[in-house]
Protein backbone atom coordinates (compact mmCIF):
# COMPACT_ATOMS: atom_id res chain seq x y z
CA UNK A 1 0.00 0.00 0.00
CA UNK A 2 3.08 2.21 0.92
CA UNK A 3 4.75 2.56 -2.51
CA UNK A 4 1.55 2.33 -4.78
CA UNK A 5 3.16 3.40 -7.69
CA UNK A 6 6.39 2.07 -8.46
CA UNK A 7 8.78 1.08 -11.53
CA UNK A 8 10.57 -2.11 -10.33
CA UNK A 9 9.89 -4.00 -13.62
CA UNK A 10 7.04 -5.02 -16.03
CA UNK A 11 5.88 -7.63 -13.67
CA UNK A 12 5.99 -6.33 -10.29
CA UNK A 13 4.67 -2.86 -11.33
CA UNK A 14 1.36 -4.68 -12.44
CA UNK A 15 0.79 -6.59 -9.47
CA UNK A 16 1.52 -3.57 -7.66
CA UNK A 17 -0.92 -1.66 -9.73
CA UNK A 18 -3.69 -4.46 -9.74
CA UNK A 19 -3.03 -4.30 -6.08
CA UNK A 20 -3.86 -0.81 -5.56
CA UNK A 21 -6.49 -0.81 -8.06
CA UNK A 22 -8.33 -3.66 -6.06
CA UNK A 23 -7.59 -1.89 -2.66
CA UNK A 24 -8.96 1.76 -4.22
CA UNK A 25 -12.35 0.13 -5.69
CA UNK A 26 -13.13 -1.47 -2.25
CA UNK A 27 -12.25 0.87 -0.29
CA UNK A 28 -11.57 4.31 -1.81
CA UNK A 29 -11.83 6.57 1.55
CA UNK A 30 -9.53 4.24 3.65
CA UNK A 31 -6.86 4.74 0.74
CA UNK A 32 -7.01 8.36 0.50
CA UNK A 33 -6.60 8.98 4.38
CA UNK A 34 -4.42 6.02 4.61
CA UNK A 35 -1.86 7.60 2.37
CA UNK A 36 -2.49 11.39 3.62
CA UNK A 37 -1.59 9.95 6.90
CA UNK A 38 1.60 8.23 5.90
CA UNK A 39 3.00 12.06 5.27
CA UNK A 40 1.54 13.40 8.18
CA UNK A 41 2.59 11.00 10.64
CA UNK A 42 6.23 10.63 9.40
CA UNK A 43 7.11 13.66 7.42
CA UNK A 44 8.58 15.11 10.39
CA UNK A 45 10.66 11.58 11.40
CA UNK A 46 12.21 12.03 7.71
CA UNK A 47 13.02 15.24 7.73
CA UNK A 48 14.66 14.83 11.01
CA UNK A 49 16.81 11.83 9.48
CA UNK A 50 17.92 13.67 6.42
CA UNK A 51 18.70 16.41 8.97
CA UNK A 52 20.77 14.09 11.13
CA UNK A 53 22.64 12.85 7.64
CA UNK A 54 22.96 16.82 6.99
CA UNK A 55 25.08 16.96 9.71
CA UNK A 56 27.40 14.02 9.17
CA UNK A 57 28.40 15.62 5.80
CA UNK A 58 31.02 17.46 7.82
CA UNK A 59 32.21 14.80 10.00
CA UNK A 60 32.39 12.59 6.69
CA UNK A 61 34.51 15.09 4.65
CA UNK A 62 37.23 15.82 7.62
CA UNK A 63 37.63 12.35 7.90
CA UNK A 64 39.08 12.17 4.43
CA UNK A 65 35.49 9.87 3.56
CA UNK A 66 34.99 11.28 0.31
CA UNK A 67 32.84 9.01 -1.81
CA UNK A 68 30.71 8.54 1.82
CA UNK A 69 30.17 12.27 1.72
CA UNK A 70 29.46 12.63 -1.64
CA UNK A 71 26.90 9.66 -1.58
CA UNK A 72 25.00 11.55 1.20
CA UNK A 73 25.14 14.56 -0.34
CA UNK A 74 23.03 13.00 -2.92
CA UNK A 75 20.61 11.60 -0.52
CA UNK A 76 20.20 14.53 1.54
CA UNK A 77 20.16 16.91 -2.30
CA UNK A 78 17.30 14.78 -3.16
CA UNK A 79 15.40 14.49 -0.10
CA UNK A 80 14.79 18.26 -0.24
CA UNK A 81 12.04 18.56 -2.78
CA UNK A 82 10.16 16.36 -0.66
CA UNK A 83 8.10 18.06 1.43
CA UNK A 84 7.47 20.39 -1.88
CA UNK A 85 5.80 17.08 -3.31
CA UNK A 86 4.11 15.69 -0.19
CA UNK A 87 2.17 19.34 0.16
CA UNK A 88 1.05 18.49 -3.29
CA UNK A 89 0.25 14.46 -2.78
CA UNK A 90 -2.05 15.99 0.38
CA UNK A 91 -3.75 18.21 -1.85
CA UNK A 92 -3.94 15.38 -4.69
CA UNK A 93 -5.67 13.14 -1.70
CA UNK A 94 -7.47 15.68 -0.26
CA UNK A 95 -9.56 16.52 -3.22
CA UNK A 96 -10.07 12.98 -4.43
CA UNK A 97 -12.04 12.21 -1.14
CA UNK A 98 -14.35 15.24 -2.11
CA UNK A 99 -15.50 13.26 -5.66
CA UNK A 100 -19.57 13.22 -4.98
CA UNK A 101 -19.37 9.19 -4.84
CA UNK A 102 -17.39 6.32 -3.87
CA UNK A 103 -16.64 4.99 -8.02
CA UNK A 104 -15.86 8.76 -8.57
CA UNK A 105 -13.07 8.88 -5.01
CA UNK A 106 -11.78 5.52 -6.28
CA UNK A 107 -11.19 6.97 -9.93
CA UNK A 108 -9.62 10.30 -8.91
CA UNK A 109 -7.16 8.12 -6.44
CA UNK A 110 -6.16 5.64 -9.45
CA UNK A 111 -5.96 8.91 -11.92
CA UNK A 112 -3.90 10.35 -9.53
CA UNK A 113 -1.41 7.20 -9.10
CA UNK A 114 -1.46 7.21 -12.90
CA UNK A 115 -0.83 10.89 -13.95
CA UNK A 116 -0.10 12.86 -11.17
CA UNK A 117 3.66 14.03 -11.14
CA UNK A 118 3.87 14.73 -7.76
CA UNK A 119 2.83 11.19 -6.78
CA UNK A 120 4.97 9.22 -9.08
CA UNK A 121 8.27 11.31 -8.49
CA UNK A 122 7.29 10.73 -4.85
CA UNK A 123 7.72 7.33 -5.43
CA UNK A 124 10.75 7.10 -7.25
CA UNK A 125 12.63 9.22 -4.70
CA UNK A 126 11.87 6.91 -2.08
CA UNK A 127 12.67 3.93 -3.97
CA UNK A 128 15.85 5.94 -4.24
CA UNK A 129 16.00 6.39 -0.58
CA UNK A 130 15.27 2.84 -0.84
CA UNK A 131 18.55 2.11 -2.81
CA UNK A 132 20.53 4.19 -1.05
CA UNK A 133 20.54 3.07 2.25
CA UNK A 134 20.75 -0.49 1.09
CA UNK A 135 23.94 -0.09 -0.37
CA UNK A 136 25.27 2.48 2.50
CA UNK A 137 24.37 -0.12 5.18
CA UNK A 138 25.30 -3.09 2.40
CA UNK A 139 28.86 -0.86 2.83
CA UNK A 140 29.45 -0.29 6.00
CA UNK A 141 28.76 -3.40 7.45
CA UNK A 142 30.62 -5.29 5.46
CA UNK A 143 33.39 -2.84 6.45
CA UNK A 144 32.89 -3.39 9.79
CA UNK A 145 32.54 -7.32 9.60
CA UNK A 146 34.88 -8.23 6.68
CA UNK A 147 37.61 -5.56 6.31
CA UNK A 148 39.65 -3.05 9.51
CA UNK A 149 36.42 -1.94 11.22
CA UNK A 150 34.72 1.07 11.49
CA UNK A 151 36.20 4.56 12.27
CA UNK A 152 34.22 6.85 14.60
CA UNK A 153 32.15 8.66 11.55
CA UNK A 154 31.17 5.15 9.87
CA UNK A 155 30.01 3.98 13.14
CA UNK A 156 27.90 7.03 13.64
CA UNK A 157 26.40 6.79 10.06
CA UNK A 158 25.99 2.53 10.87
CA UNK A 159 24.05 4.05 13.78
CA UNK A 160 22.33 5.98 11.35
CA UNK A 161 21.20 3.84 8.92
CA UNK A 162 19.90 1.82 11.60
CA UNK A 163 17.74 4.51 12.74
CA UNK A 164 16.21 4.64 9.35
CA UNK A 165 15.81 1.32 9.10
CA UNK A 166 13.76 0.62 12.48
CA UNK A 167 11.80 3.98 11.00
CA UNK A 168 10.75 2.21 7.84
CA UNK A 169 9.55 -0.98 9.35
CA UNK A 170 7.52 1.12 12.11
CA UNK A 171 5.81 2.92 9.06
CA UNK A 172 5.33 -0.27 7.77
CA UNK A 173 3.79 -2.02 10.44
CA UNK A 174 1.91 1.26 11.39
CA UNK A 175 0.29 1.69 7.99
CA UNK A 176 -0.83 -1.78 8.31
CA UNK A 177 -2.46 -1.11 11.93
CA UNK A 178 -3.97 2.39 10.22
CA UNK A 179 -5.70 0.62 7.28
CA UNK A 180 -7.35 -1.66 9.27
CA UNK A 181 -8.65 0.76 11.60
CA UNK A 182 -9.80 2.89 8.89
CA UNK A 183 -12.27 -0.12 7.24
CA UNK A 184 -13.05 -1.40 10.85
CA UNK A 185 -13.94 1.94 12.01
CA UNK A 186 -18.00 3.21 11.49
CA UNK A 187 -16.69 6.93 11.36
CA UNK A 188 -15.25 6.98 7.95
CA UNK A 189 -17.71 8.22 5.72
CA UNK A 190 -17.66 5.90 2.71
CA UNK A 191 -20.43 6.81 0.84
CA UNK A 192 -22.11 9.82 -1.44
CA UNK A 193 -21.98 13.43 0.20
CA UNK A 194 -25.52 14.60 1.35
CA UNK A 195 -25.10 17.80 -0.87
CA UNK A 196 -24.84 15.29 -4.03
CA UNK A 197 -28.40 13.44 -2.58
CA UNK A 198 -30.09 16.61 -2.37
CA UNK A 199 -28.80 17.45 -6.10
CA UNK A 200 -29.71 14.56 -7.57
CA UNK A 201 -33.25 13.33 -5.26
CA UNK A 202 -35.96 15.76 -3.93
CA UNK A 203 -38.20 15.74 -0.91
CA UNK A 204 -41.84 16.14 -0.81
CA UNK A 205 -44.52 15.90 1.58
CA UNK A 206 -47.35 12.76 0.94
CA UNK A 207 -50.97 13.83 0.33
CA UNK A 208 -53.89 11.72 0.78
CA UNK A 209 -54.46 11.33 -2.73
CA UNK A 210 -50.58 9.88 -2.87
CA UNK A 211 -51.41 7.71 0.06
CA UNK A 212 -54.61 6.65 -1.99
CA UNK A 213 -52.58 6.08 -5.46
CA UNK A 214 -49.81 4.16 -3.93
CA UNK A 215 -49.21 0.76 -5.20
CA UNK A 216 -50.85 1.14 -8.80
CA UNK A 217 -47.39 2.05 -10.43
CA UNK A 218 -45.24 -0.80 -11.65
CA UNK A 219 -41.90 -1.16 -9.43
CA UNK A 220 -40.01 -0.61 -12.51
CA UNK A 221 -41.28 2.48 -13.61
CA UNK A 222 -42.32 4.02 -10.56
CA UNK A 223 -45.29 5.74 -11.77
CA UNK A 224 -44.42 5.87 -15.74
CA UNK A 225 -42.67 9.36 -15.70
CA UNK A 226 -40.49 9.93 -17.84
CA UNK A 227 -36.69 9.51 -16.48
CA UNK A 228 -35.79 13.21 -17.37
CA UNK A 229 -37.74 14.56 -15.01
CA UNK A 230 -37.42 16.24 -11.97
CA UNK A 231 -37.49 13.31 -9.48
CA UNK A 232 -40.77 13.31 -7.79
CA UNK A 233 -42.61 15.42 -10.80
CA UNK A 234 -45.73 13.65 -11.29
CA UNK A 235 -45.24 10.15 -9.92
CA UNK A 236 -46.85 7.71 -8.20
CA UNK A 237 -45.92 5.60 -5.29
CA UNK A 238 -44.97 2.34 -6.78
CA UNK A 239 -45.26 0.38 -2.98
CA UNK A 240 -47.72 1.11 -0.36
CA UNK A 241 -45.14 1.03 2.26
CA UNK A 242 -41.41 1.78 2.35
CA UNK A 243 -39.79 -1.44 1.59
CA UNK A 244 -36.60 0.01 3.96
CA UNK A 245 -38.27 0.44 7.24
CA UNK A 246 -41.55 -1.68 6.18
CA UNK A 247 -43.72 0.92 7.34
CA UNK A 248 -46.85 1.87 5.79
CA UNK A 249 -46.53 5.32 3.74
CA UNK A 250 -49.22 7.69 5.56
CA UNK A 251 -50.49 11.53 4.66
CA UNK A 252 -47.37 14.06 6.20
CA UNK A 253 -44.85 11.40 5.98
CA UNK A 254 -41.90 13.17 4.35
CA UNK A 255 -40.22 10.83 1.19
CA UNK A 256 -37.29 11.14 -0.96
CA UNK A 257 -37.92 10.70 -5.27
CA UNK A 258 -35.24 8.98 -6.91
CA UNK A 259 -34.14 10.04 -10.11
CA UNK A 260 -35.70 5.93 -10.87
CA UNK A 261 -37.97 7.21 -9.79
CA UNK A 262 -38.91 5.59 -6.34
CA UNK A 263 -39.08 7.13 -3.08
CA UNK A 264 -38.66 5.99 0.36
CA UNK A 265 -38.79 7.72 4.16
CA UNK A 266 -36.37 10.32 4.42
CA UNK A 267 -34.62 8.91 7.47
CA UNK A 268 -34.44 5.92 5.90
CA UNK A 269 -33.43 6.31 2.17
CA UNK A 270 -30.70 8.86 3.58
CA UNK A 271 -28.77 6.53 6.14
CA UNK A 272 -29.16 3.83 3.54
CA UNK A 273 -27.49 6.59 0.90
CA UNK A 274 -25.15 8.23 2.84
CA UNK A 275 -23.71 5.22 5.26
CA UNK A 276 -23.85 2.71 2.94
CA UNK A 277 -24.33 2.25 -0.89
CA UNK A 278 -25.52 5.34 -3.83
CA UNK A 279 -27.80 2.58 -5.21
CA UNK A 280 -32.08 2.38 -5.18
CA UNK A 281 -32.64 -0.69 -2.84
CA UNK A 282 -35.42 -1.37 -5.36
CA UNK A 283 -33.81 -1.31 -8.28
CA UNK A 284 -30.19 -1.12 -7.76
CA UNK A 285 -29.92 1.95 -10.48
CA UNK A 286 -27.21 4.49 -9.55
CA UNK A 287 -27.84 7.58 -7.43
CA UNK A 288 -25.80 10.67 -8.75
CA UNK A 289 -23.84 11.76 -11.93
CA UNK A 290 -22.06 8.98 -13.81
CA UNK A 291 -19.41 6.78 -12.59
CA UNK A 292 -17.38 3.93 -14.16
CA UNK A 293 -18.32 0.93 -13.13
CA UNK A 294 -16.39 -1.17 -11.07
CA UNK A 295 -15.11 -3.42 -13.87
CA UNK A 296 -13.78 -0.06 -15.46
CA UNK A 297 -12.16 1.14 -12.69
CA UNK A 298 -10.28 -2.55 -12.15
CA UNK A 299 -9.93 -3.82 -15.47
CA UNK A 300 -10.02 -0.68 -17.82
CA UNK A 301 -6.73 1.08 -19.29
CA UNK A 302 -5.00 3.47 -17.50
CA UNK A 303 -5.71 6.16 -19.71
CA UNK A 304 -8.97 5.24 -20.01
CA UNK A 305 -9.68 5.33 -15.77
CA UNK A 306 -7.69 8.50 -15.48
CA UNK A 307 -9.15 10.30 -18.35
CA UNK A 308 -13.12 10.13 -17.17
CA UNK A 309 -11.95 12.74 -14.56
CA UNK A 310 -12.74 15.34 -16.59
CA UNK A 311 -16.03 14.27 -17.10
CA UNK A 312 -17.30 13.31 -13.86
CA UNK A 313 -16.26 16.42 -12.91
CA UNK A 314 -18.29 18.20 -15.17
CA UNK A 315 -21.36 15.84 -14.55
CA UNK A 316 -21.06 16.69 -10.95
CA UNK A 317 -22.46 20.19 -11.59
CA UNK A 318 -21.15 23.58 -10.72
CA UNK A 319 -21.66 23.07 -6.95
CA UNK A 320 -19.63 20.10 -6.53
CA UNK A 321 -16.41 19.17 -5.94
CA UNK A 322 -13.76 19.11 -8.55
CA UNK A 323 -11.28 16.34 -9.08
CA UNK A 324 -1.01 13.83 -0.81
CA UNK A 325 3.88 9.69 0.68
CA UNK A 326 7.37 10.07 2.92
CA UNK A 327 10.14 8.06 2.88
Amino acid sequence: VHFSVLDLGPGVTQARRKMTRELAVQFPHEMCILHRSIILLFGMPTCALVSHNAYLLPHLWQAGHVVLFLWCLLRVSLCVVRPYLWWHVLRIYREARLQPTPALVAQAFISAQVRSPAIRWNARLGMAYIFWLGVTSSTLFAKGALFDGRDEVQEELWTHCKLNFWSLLVQKLLSILIFFVLISSDKVTRSMHRHTLEAYSSVTTLTDADVAAAGTARVGDGGGASGSAAPGAGRVLCMSECIICVREFAAGDEVRWLQCPHAFHVECIDEWVLKHKNRCPLCQQHIGPPEPTVEELLNGPEDAVAGGDADANAAAGPGEPQHAHAD
